[in-house]
């Protein structure tokens, strides 16, 4: 089965759209999405300084614009059966895909969680990687430093989040303590944190006022958090504004994917992050980003060519 990834922020940048930005089946994405940003994405990220293009409203919106319009792109080639789950804030685009939301409600709530977020944070707040030292080393040195953990990533990276003050020191004493980088992340607020627990409640009651709906047949839809399958809004509700304020456990939740029979992952972008993480956790598993694919008609014969694959087997 093939398994579509949907990226976090992080990896904007001015090119971002070179794939989606003229494809006229992605136009009802953009539409949306200048509605949400207030400009046309594919012009704000041509011009935008890396400082907008990595501030927390604009870089959910983006990411999640990239994710709904890759899709719309593959759509002809991309038919059910497929599995969906997203990372951090790709966890909403996900709900998009599997036919959960709408693309107009798709990028209305992920402006209003990124709204959201923003409200409950302080100056200074963020993430920071570390890798290489043990789980419970990590977590004594997050509590020494008053950070919490976020995300637990494949191959030994830990993700911590918290304020900026305090995330310097938790780097720091990871590095003294023998870790091969720990490093901040371009991310201006505290994700998957009980910073985030205000921010949270308040998001859960914004998806309950859409209207109901069910995953599209044929379609498996996991949350970011452990992989559980989410089957309707009501679900989508409560996963998505918990996964505002628990740890991520991405790497079960790729896990969960390949226990489900995903064999095909394809990120769709921006950024090859998740499925370099695929490739870590499975040498035997096909894994590409969108980003691997300078045209269009490349990309959708990789689809192709692995959808039959998927299919015979």
């Amino acid at each position: 089965m093939i398994v579509c990834l949907c990226s976090g922020q992080g990896t904007q940048r001015p090119d971002m759209f070179g794939l989606t930005g003229n494809c006229v089946a992605a136009s009802p994405v953009f539409r949306a999405a200048t509605d949400a940003l207030g400009c046309d994405p594919r012009d704000f990220v041509r011009s935008a300084s890396d400082q907008a293009l990595h501030a927390n409203r604009a870089a959910q919106i983006l990411c999640v614009t990239q994710a709904l319009a890759t899709y719309l792109l593959l759509e002809e080639d991309l038919s059910p059966p497929f599995l969906t789950l997203g990372y951090s804030v790709g966890e909403v685009a996900a709900c998009g895909i599997s036919g959960l939301l709408s693309v107009e409600d798709t990028l209305r709530l992920v402006r209003a969680r990124a709204e959201l977020m923003n409200q409950a944070s302080s100056p200074g707040d963020g993430l920071a990687a570390v890798r290489a030292l043990p789980r419970d080393r990590v977590e004594s040195l997050a509590k020494q430093a008053k950070v919490e953990i976020a995300i637990i990533n494949p191959d030994n990276v830990i993700i911590v989040g918290g304020a900026g003050d305090r995330l310097r020191a938790f780097c720091s004493a990871a590095q003294e303590a023998g870790a091969s980088y720990a490093r901040m992340l371009p991310i201006s607020v505290a994700s998957h944190t009980s910073k985030m627990t205000a921010a949270a409640a308040q998001l859960c009651q914004v998806i309950k006022s859409y209207p109901p709906a069910r995953v599209r047949p044929g379609v498996l839809l996991l949350n970011g958090i452990e992989g559980l399958a989410v089957s309707n809004t009501a679900t989508a509700a409560s996963e998505l504004s918990r996964q505002m304020t628990a740890t991520l456990h991405w790497a079960e939740c790729l896990h969960a994917a390949v226990e489900r029979g995903g064999r095909v992952f394809l990120e769709l972008g921006p950024g090859r992050a998740l499925s370099d993480m695929v490739r870590r956790i499975g040498p035997e598993l096909v894994a590409r980003s969108t980003e691997d694919f300078s045209s269009e008609g490349g990309l959708r014969t990789w689809v192709r060519r692995h959808r039959s694959e998927a299919e015979r087997t």
